[in-house]
């Protein structure tokens, strides 16, 4: 029997290292989880702040050819709608600025006060926002076919020939018909009436 007691005690230290073991490597588990979360956090962060940055260039970029075209207008009629076009640009760059320097959460929370403050406004804004992102994608130059289609989808030569199963010739028929000449086209059938 001492024998059995000798193999409790061993057992149960046996049992504590093991024990201690696991929630060694339980920690490390968490402390390495922690770090991946922090570092995929951080990435989500870098990217979220670089789309920002390039948000507020592009919205630069329409404030800066609001300006030139109400430069040009201005020159060309002399009229004080130049003005009018200048102080939009103005304003379309200080909101440029602010998408630049704001985290994204701020922006949220500014966009939806002022949808909440004025709901009539914001919808017009959105209209026209949409409105000018539509002008300004049918403006845009076509790509070209070499960037638009995969090489394999791309045509191989240009014919002048009709693609896709479209008729040009209106049911003109062509090669040799069956039956007489108006055979097919509504006409009375040989030896009927």
């Amino acid at each position: 029997m001492a024998d059995m007691t000798g193999l409790g005690s061993k057992s149960a230290l046996d049992d504590r290292r093991v024990s201690q073991i696991a929630s060694r490597a339980l920690d490390d588990a968490k402390q390495m989880g922690g770090e991946m979360l922090a570092v995929a956090r951080d990435s989500v962060v870098t990217l979220a702040d670089e789309q920002r940055r390039r948000a507020a260039d592009q919205i630069a970029a329409v404030a800066e050819a609001v300006r030139s075209s109400a430069d040009a207008l201005g020159r060309d009629t002399g009229l004080p709608l130049a003005n009018y076009g200048n102080e939009a640009a103005s304003r379309i760059d200080d909101f440029a600025q602010t998408v630049r320097s704001r985290e994204w959460g701020k922006l949220a929370e500014d966009i939806e006060g002022f949808g909440r403050a004025q709901p009539m406004a914001f919808i017009a804004a959105a209209l026209g926002i949409g409105f000018l992102a539509g002008r300004f994608l049918f403006a845009a130059p076509p790509r070209s076919e070499a960037h638009s289609a995969p090489a394999s989808l791309a045509p191989t030569q240009q014919s002048s020939d009709p693609h896709g199963g479209v008729r040009h010739d209106y049911g003109a028929v062509s090669g040799p018909v069956s039956g007489n000449v108006r055979a097919g086209y509504g006409t009375a059938r040989e030896g009927g009436a």
